[in-house]
């Protein structure tokens, strides 16, 4: 009777530790969930349409966060990938396999920069971001080339803020 009263004890309390851990953990609170394509604005199709034209949808994923993350995931079959937010503006485009984001994505002046500092191939675009605040403003754009992943940040009126290929 004693050891199964200690048993039972032992169980509760591992129980009880491991709901806590994992109650206050830093993982943040998104919740995936799979929909079909043609569930996502109206905004979001259209850029794949215009922008990634005859590439096959692998996965769309509804990202439901109480964060700024809330809004939809993209993956192609071929690896590249596209997130919106919940209005279906999208707010990173990722590419794989050395292609680059399509350059109609990319605001002029991002691409001058890109050009003059990171000549040929050392410019290569792999990543595109933009952040936003919450009335909708663009508050960053972020950049990360195929060159040594070089990460480059500008503000919402391109000027440079971070160069990571230009540390000194």
């Amino acid at each position: 009777m004693k050891k199964s009263l200690f048993a039972l004890i032992y169980i509760l309390m591992l129980a009880t530790v491991g709901c806590l851990a994992w109650s206050c953990s830093d993982q943040n609170d998104e919740v995936p969930v799979i929909i079909p394509e043609n569930n996502l604005p109206q905004t979001a199709q259209s850029f794949i349409t215009t922008y990634f034209p005859g590439q096959k949808v692998l996965k769309v994923e509804m990202k439901i966060d109480d964060n700024k993350d809330a809004g939809y995931e993209v993956r192609f079959d071929n690896g590249d990938e596209v997130e919106f937010d919940t209005s279906g503006n999208w707010t990173k485009v990722e590419m794989t396999q050395l292609r680059t984001v399509p350059d109609a994505l990319v605001p002029v002046q991002i691409s001058e920069y890109v050009t003059t500092n990171y000549p040929g191939d050392k410019g290569r675009i792999m990543d595109l971001e933009r952040e936003f605040d919450r009335t909708g403003n663009i508050v960053k754009w972020e950049v990360e080339l195929y060159y040594n992943t070089t990460e480059i940040d500008f503000t919402p009126d391109f000027k440079v803020s971070y160069d990571e290929g230009q540390k000194k």
